[in-house]
């Protein structure tokens, strides 16, 4: 899965994913493959990023913002507010 991390001031993350795991405001979700159409608050929070390679990385996402999962596999973007 192709994962947009973006703030107003420069992307985050950007890159093929295995998984992300963040707060929303429902509590925490993991998006794994497959995953429903989904759009969503996020909390601020750290938010686990696990890339193709099965590296492990934490974002400090610092504010509220919205994630956007598309159907099949299309993506997956988050924008902070």
């Amino acid at each position: 899965m192709k994962l947009h991390i973006h703030t107003i001031e420069k992307t985050l993350f950007d890159g093929e994913v295995k998984s992300l795991t963040l707060n929303t405001e429902t509590g925490e979700i993991t998006v794994l493959e497959n995953h429903l159409p989904l759009i969503s608050l996020v909390k601020p929070s750290l938010i686990r990023v696990i890339d193709k390679a099965d590296k492990t990385s934490i974002i400090n996402f610092g504010s509220f913002g919205f994630l956007e999962v598309k159907p099949e596999n299309e993506g997956i973007t988050l924008l902070a507010g």
